[in-house]
């Protein structure tokens, strides 16, 4: 049986100390991490074997006391935070108490809501498989152009990987597609205004990114073959793990944009991305390499330069009139 840990700690003002403990737990095959804010700015580490539990927290405790991290305003995190409480998880936590500087045994910490043990265990793979490969990039300054050269390199291997063995078009079955549907998400929940001032800066950003070689995406071929596995034992789809029945409730409520609403109306596009191999690859790793993104100091606004960055490398100019025939 394993347990986590909750360490309460200002994630935006680490400690030097804290990373040196904490770093080389995160690169065991065994134990996880992931970013939160309920009751405070907090770090859960889970996966920790009961017997190895009680070393590890008395470690991090000695630390967080002789090394403690900046403390904040709790009135200020509060009114904050109960505005995303309330707009984005229907008040669902409590977060009245915050705690700061403190760690906490979660008895049973329960990663994520899967159809399934094998989602499970491939969401933790992947995970793993991320933390590895950017651990150095974790509770550190923001450093996106690296980030972003990084992930060019693996889309463009990830192209040629699609286009040799899966259906690919420049449409729709490309790793690129997903980042340009993401960043148009981003745009249609802004007025007229912000969407002026988000283009006009993150134009005025860009540069023609040289992706930096690396092995990232080699280190995923593996990861197709078990994904292939699941999928013909009818254990993962694209939707996975939500059901396309609750997606589409959503569309008829008009909680979803116009682009992915025409495609999920399409019945022969729809039973092409169910099994499609690649895209639900493509899927599961940017959402898991999102939450991975708040562990590199990455914020939602830098997230969608991000995104912008690598469509525009695929899509290149056109992106604008892209969008707008999207949207």
């Amino acid at each position: 049986m394993t347990k986590g840990l909750i360490v309460y700690i200002n994630t935006n003002e680490t400690p030097l100390e804290f990373k040196k403990i904490l770093k080389p737990l995160i690169i065991q095959n065994h134990i996880y991490i992931k970013k939160g804010w309920q009751n405070g700015k907090h770090l859960v580490l889970y996966g920790i074997k009961t017997n190895e539990l009680d070393s590890i927290k008395d470690t991090i405790d000695i630390v967080l006391k002789k090394y403690p991290s900046k403390i904040y305003d709790k009135s200020n995190y509060i009114q904050i935070y109960s505005k995303i409480n309330n707009k984005f998880f229907q008040d669902k936590f409590e977060i009245s108490e915050v705690y700061q500087n403190i760690v906490k045994v979660e008895e049973e910490f329960k990663v994520s809501t899967f159809e399934n043990h094998n989602q499970k265990e491939f969401y933790l793979d992947l995970c793993k498989k991320i933390d590895k490969f950017f651990i150095d990039f974790y509770f550190e300054k923001n450093n996106i152009e690296e980030l972003i050269k990084l992930i060019l390199h693996f889309s463009i291997q990830f192209n040629s990987y699609w286009k040799e063995n899966y259906e690919h078009n420049d449409q729709l079955f490309n790793p690129y597609n997903s980042h340009l549907s993401h960043f148009t998400g981003f745009i249609n929940s802004l007025n007229e205004k912000e969407v002026s001032s988000v283009f006009n800066e993150f134009e005025r950003r860009y540069k023609p990114y040289l992706p930096i070689e690396n092995n990232l995406f080699s280190s995923f071929i593996e990861t197709f073959h078990v994904l292939k596995n699941m999928n013909e034992y009818n254990q993962i789809n694209f939707f996975s793990p939500q059901k396309l029945s609750d997606i589409l409730i959503n569309i008829e409520a008009e909680k979803i944009s116009k682009g992915h609403s025409s495609l999920y109306n399409d019945e022969d596009l729809l039973k092409k991305i169910y099994s499609n191999i690649p895209s639900t690859f493509n899927r599961w790793f940017l959402n898991s390499f999102y939450e991975k993104l708040l562990l590199m100091n990455i914020n939602i606004k830098e997230k969608y330069f991000f995104n912008y960055c690598i469509a525009r490398h695929h899509f290149e100019d056109e992106l604008r009139s892209r969008l707008n025939g999207i949207r």
